[in-house]
């Protein structure tokens, strides 16, 4: 074979070769993209899933709230010796309230309260039991709920609310409660005073106030 001929054999295999290793080199390429393609769908999946459990989460906590708020009420009811008012649970409420007639709940806020500031089931319960005796109470004492408060000074606010917080901790003690779980709640959420409610000192004075008082006259 001549000299030629030979380089051209040498060529058209380097031809060959380059081919071979461009061919190689898309196809691992186009398989990487895949890779990436499954990837993505399952990290999608994943997040799919997560997102309806966080939502199954969500509606069954949604429940568990408005079940204990029902047996809750009922028992607050028995306990002062009242008649039952109704209980609104839903979204369209800022937290709790009272408006004059009915108990109002929130129970996505009662759900971001408890899982920020409850390490375990007992501080839900009584932080949950606080707030509904707390808006009772406000019913009790017939104090209507009027955002901004409408005709009512500051004084006769915390006055109101401080007996509120009185009667919540009283019922509290004869629920087997306890109050202390309060503390980190009305910590954050009674900062200072405003011209509606007092500071978290005086809120958990009277809450404790309340609750030993119930104590006393349970050993009586």
């Amino acid at each position: 074979m001549g000299i030629a001929a030979a380089l051209g054999l040498s060529a058209l295999a380097e031809h060959d070769n380059k081919k071979r290793r461009e061919r190689e080199a898309a196809e691992r390429e186009q398989r990487e993209k895949e890779r990436e393609v499954a990837k993505a769908a399952r990290r999608a999946a994943v997040a799919t899933i997560e997102c309806a459990r966080r939502e199954a989460d969500v509606a069954a906590k949604r429940r568990d709230v408005r079940g204990f708020a029902e047996k809750t009420l009922t028992a607050l009811c028995l306990l002062f010796n009242i008649s039952r008012p109704p209980l609104h649970v839903g979204d369209d409420v800022d937290n709790f309230a009272s408006d004059g007639s009915r108990i109002l709940v929130n129970p996505r806020w009662a759900i971001d309260v408890l899982e920020k500031h409850c390490p375990h089931a007992a501080c839900n319960r009584d932080v949950l039991r606080w707030f509904i005796a707390h808006e009772v109470g406000h019913h009790m004492n017939g104090d209507a709920f009027t955002p901004p408060w409408i005709g009512a000074e500051k004084v006769q606010n915390h006055v109101q609310e401080l007996r509120a917080d009185y009667v919540a901790g009283f019922a509290l003690a004869y629920l087997n409660g306890h109050v202390e779980y309060l503390d980190s709640v009305l910590r954050e959420h009674a900062t200072i005073e405003s011209d509606t409610h007092p500071d978290f000192s005086k809120r958990m004075r009277a809450a404790r106030e309340g609750f030993y008082a119930a104590q006393l006259e349970a050993r009586a």
